[in-house]
C-alpha cells in the first residue's frame, strides 16, 4: 500500500449567477444575498451625486461587479445591495468612492 505524499487543495468557487439588466422583471427583491449600507450622515445632494443622473453610478458599480442591484432607500437612507455576499466589501468601497467624490465636490464648489 503506498503513502499519499501529496496534499490536495479543493478550491470553494462561487457560483456566479448572469443577470439581464435591460429585463423589465429585473426588480427587487432577488434570491440572493442582501446587505445594506448605512448612509443617514450624507445629505440629498451628496446622494443625488452618488447615485448619478438616472442611476448611472449604481448602474455602472453594479454591472461591473456582477451583482443583482443596489438601490438607495431614501425613508431609511440605506443603500440596498442585492448579490453574492463575497462581492459586498467591494461594491460597497467603489459606493464609497463616489460618496467621497461628491462630499468633495460640494465641499469645494464656488
Amino acid at each position: 500500500m503506498s503513502e499519499l505524499n501529496e496534499t490536495t487543495q479543493v478550491e470553494t468557487k462561487q457560483i456566479e449567477t448572469k443577470y439581464d439588466y435591460k429585463s423589465p422583471e429585473h426588480k427587487p427583491p432577488f434570491n440572493t444575498d442582501y446587505c445594506e449600507m448605512d448612509v443617514s450622515t450624507f445629505s440629498d445632494e451628496v446622494m443625488c451625486l452618488t447615485i448619478g443622473k438616472n442611476g448611472k453610478n449604481f448602474n455602472e458599480i453594479t454591472q461591473k461587479n456582477e451583482i443583482a442591484y443596489i438601490y438607495h432607500i431614501k425613508d431609511r437612507n440605506v443603500i440596498a445591495i442585492w448579490g453574492n455576499k463575497h462581492k459586498f466589501n467591494k461594491v460597497k468601497n467603489d459606493i464609497q468612492k463616489y460618496i467621497d467624490w461628491s462630499t468633495n465636490y460640494i465641499n469645494t464648489r464656488d
